[in-house]
Order: structure tokens, then C-alpha cells, then sequence
């Protein structure tokens, strides 16, 4: 097994039973002199790739298996933000980045992009942290509130401190999935943690004033 560390403007690899991280370095060099700083990693089951975020230039996209660094996209002016502040690879083919300006969606096999704010009905446009409730919905803390992303139905449900959440606003780099599939997001008065489930949003339309989190 590996970690994989983010500091600064670099990426650290700890291997299983090494007892020090070595500064990693990619086939071309570019990570000896990368000039962002890194904000995320996350690890794609599907595809392989270990995507960094960074502070104010998209993302990029390492290949482990050809040890090669690229930018991704190309064009991060294609991003609704160059800032990342969470990535999640889904099981379809899609990457899932959170921005202070919107989530963003990019498929990985046509290149097409997509944006979702408050128009389409996010909770804010502040995305903190996005976490999966298996390959059906996604959910994604922000600034105002926790939004539950319908992937069949390309609809949100949002949630607020109406509906028992300690405060409506998430902390950046908060949140966290369970062996067991449950979800927690830190926030400004505490935790909320949760097992998933369709069920928030069926007993939010008829809950008539009762709370769906409590602690």
C-alpha cells in the first residue's frame, strides 16, 4: 500500500512499512518545480490516476503507471474555478470538483464539461467537500447547507439547520466516508454523521417541522 501526501508545492509518497515519506517525482521533472500549491488528492478507483488539486490551477492528473504529469484540462479556464477544494472520481467515467464558484463535472471519456450552482438548485455555490452514496447520489457540503445530488434525476434536496444540522455552514477539507458507508461532514458547531440513503429527501417532503438529523 501507499499514502500519497500533499505539502505545499509537493507530493510525498509513504510506502507500507517505510518509516519516511520520499518526495515523489514524475518521469519529466514537472513535479520538481510545480508552482502551485497542492489543496487535494484523491486516488480514482476507476481510472487509476491520482488527481491533485491546487490552489489556482485546476487540477492535474499524475499516471502512476506511466509515471507522466498533465495538466487536466489543458484549460482550466473550462473550470467554473481554478481552485479545487475536493475531488471525487465516480464509477461512470466522471470527475466531481469542488470550487468556490460551483461543482464541476468533466467526463473522462468525451471531455465534456459541466457546471452546477445555485440556478440548478445547489444549496451555495461554496462547495467544501463531496462525498458518494453509491452510484446513485452525491453529497456535497457547501457554505449554506448540505445538497444531496440525485445522479438518475439530475436534482438536488438541500438541507439546513431547519432540518437538524448543527449550522448550515461546512469547513473546507471536513468530511469523510466509513468503512460502513457512513458519511461525516464537519461544520461550524460540530459533526454531522449519517448513513446515506434516499430516505432524507422522501421524509423532508413530508416531515411537517421534525428534524431528519439529530444528534
Amino acid at each position: 500500500g501507499r499514502l500519497w501526501i500533499g505539502f505545499r508545492k509537493h507530493l510525498y509518497r509513504l510506502r507500507e512499512n517505510e518509516q519516511q515519506a520520499t518526495r515523489y517525482r514524475d518521469a519529466e521533472g514537472r513535479l520538481d518545480t510545480f508552482p502551485y500549491h497542492i489543496t487535494y488528492l484523491h486516488h480514482g478507483q476507476r481510472s487509476g490516476y491520482l488527481w491533485i488539486g491546487t490552489i489556482e490551477n485546476g487540477v492535474y492528473r499524475l499516471d502512476l503507471q506511466q509515471n507522466r504529469l498533465t495538466h487536466f484540462p489543458d484549460d482550466p479556464a473550462k473550470l467554473s474555478h481554478k481552485r479545487i477544494l475536493a475531488i471525487f472520481e465516480d464509477g461512470q467515467g466522471h470527475l466531481w470538483l469542488a470550487t468556490p464558484a460551483g461543482l464541476n463535472r468533466i467526463d473522462l471519456v468525451t471531455g465534456a464539461y459541466r457546471w452546477y450552482t445555485t440556478e440548478d438548485g445547489l444549496a451555495n455555490n461554496f462547495v467544501n467537500g463531496i462525498l458518494p452514496e453509491g452510484d446513485t447520489a452525491l453529497w456535497i457540503s457547501t457554505d449554506n447547507g448540505l445538497s444531496r445530488l440525485d445522479l438518475r434525476e439530475n436534482s438536488f434536496a438541500n438541507f439546513s439547520k431547519r432540518d437538524g444540522l448543527p449550522a448550515n455552514e461546512f469547513n473546507r477539507i471536513s468530511f469523510h466516508q466509513g468503512s460502513d458507508g457512513r458519511l461525516y461532514f464537519g461544520g461550524l458547531n460540530g459533526i454531522v454523521a449519517f448513513q446515506p440513503g434516499p430516505q432524507y429527501v422522501e421524509q423532508k417532503a413530508k416531515r411537517q417541522g421534525k428534524l431528519l438529523f439529530t444528534s
